[in-house]
């Protein structure tokens, strides 16, 4: 499934003037005195290899030099919680690819531009002489004669709020990548509301309804409805029907997949085998009596049978959207109504009588919400 990060990233930056936007706050002012950004064109995916079609997170584009000539451009979006080791090596092979289908005796120049958002710094390799497997002495005897490729890098967690590169929509959306991790996208949606509103007349409802859905899906945050409808209040009726329907189908398919997890939890034990009374006896304890029925040959207490988590939400049967993030499954909405789906199949299981048996309900942290939300699962923990 498309990451939720990879979706906004290429639904904004498609666009080439949100692109040019964020090239001449990262270009070198020598390279933009020669470089028409006016002139930046996205290549149509039939320009690619089959290889490279299949990377839809990269965004590439064509850009004329005044003297003459063009510029290739390759943006490449990084999200994983690990740097990726290889990433000079991909940089290389990107420049490759565009390489091998010019035909002429002269190559164009391939920019390959890295942005990455994960919660700490990159500190993986920069240089693809840093790959290779030699001793740092040869290496550097060697260098006139190896290829060499230094990344050109954007790093969201090391870039203060104020300094990130773009304008409108193009900042609005960094913004909202580089706090992803913290679980309070839609709080900072809010606190930036001027420039959403800009950004949403610039590009439109299509794109403001998108990103809206990016800050609810990944908020951990608990928000009042007040705080929800700030927001959603500048989107025009259709766009904003659109949103509280894939709000409303989120909850309701959360609440029908608690209700089925109750039927995965086994009975609990009888209390008084989980907490024997005490007996008076007459010299040494005799040894505990085998119950296999229970914790097996060798045990006397009673096993705690292993609790099947709630399956993990993976999104609907269809081709994932995108352009306006609507494959989207997992995020609180869901969540929220999975616990009122699991309480109320509790209750209903249990008659209203929980003294002898109850379970507290603990949200477990697992998978990235671009897999299908976090793993939400009951905890079986005796009140």
């Amino acid at each position: 499934m498309t990451q939720p990060h990879d979706a906004l990233f290429k639904l904004t930056f498609s666009e080439p003037a949100e692109l040019a936007a964020m090239l001449r706050d990262l270009l070198p002012p020598p390279v933009l005195a020669l470089l028409d950004l006016d002139g930046l064109v996205a290549l149509p995916p039939e320009q690619h290899s089959a290889e490279l079609r299949a990377r839809t997170p990269d965004l590439h584009f064509q850009a004329p030099w005044r003297p003459g000539g063009y510029a290739h451009l390759t943006i490449l979006i990084e999200h994983q919680s690990s740097p990726d080791p290889q990433m000079p090596y991909r940089a290389l092979r990107a420049a490759m690819r565009v390489w091998e289908q010019v035909e002429g005796p002269r190559l164009p120049v391939v920019l390959t531009l890295v942005v990455a958002h994960g919660e700490r710094p990159w500190t993986a390799p920069r240089r693809l002489s840093e790959l290779y497997d030699a001793p740092p002495e040869a290496i550097a005897g060697l260098k006139p004669y190896l290829p060499e490729l230094e990344l050109w890098f954007e790093d969201l967690s090391v870039t203060p709020d104020d300094q990130l590169p773009g304008q409108g929509g193009g900042r609005l959306a960094l913004l909202l990548m580089r706090h992803a991790h913290e679980g309070r996208t839609l709080p900072l949606l809010n606190q930036h509301l001027p420039l959403y509103e800009r950004a949403l007349r610039e590009r439109g409802d299509h794109w403001a309804a998108a990103v809206l859905k990016y800050a609810i899906y990944l908020n951990q945050s608990r928000v009042s409805p007040a705080e929800t409808e700030r927001a959603m209040a500048l989107l025009h009726p259709p766009e904003r029907e659109q949103v509280m329907s894939w709000m409303q189908r989120e909850r309701e398919e959360g609440r029908q997949e608690g209700r089925r997890a109750v039927q995965d939890i086994p009975p609990c034990a009888h209390p008084t085998l989980r907490h024997p009374a005490p007996r008076a006896r007459a010299g040494p304890r005799p040894p505990p009596a085998p119950r296999a029925h229970l914790g097996g040959p060798f045990s006397h207490r009673p096993r705690r049978r292993p609790l099947r988590r709630a399956p993990r939400r993976r999104g609907r049967e269809r081709t994932p959207s995108t352009t306006d993030l609507g494959h989207l499954s997992g995020g609180r909405a869901w969540r929220e109504g999975w616990r009122e789906g699991f309480e109320e199949g509790r209750q209903e299981t249990l008659g209203g009588d929980s003294s002898s048996c109850a379970w507290r309900l603990t949200p477990r942290a697992g998978g990235h919400a671009a897999r299908g939300g976090r793993r939400v699962s009951p905890s079986r923990t005796p009140l």
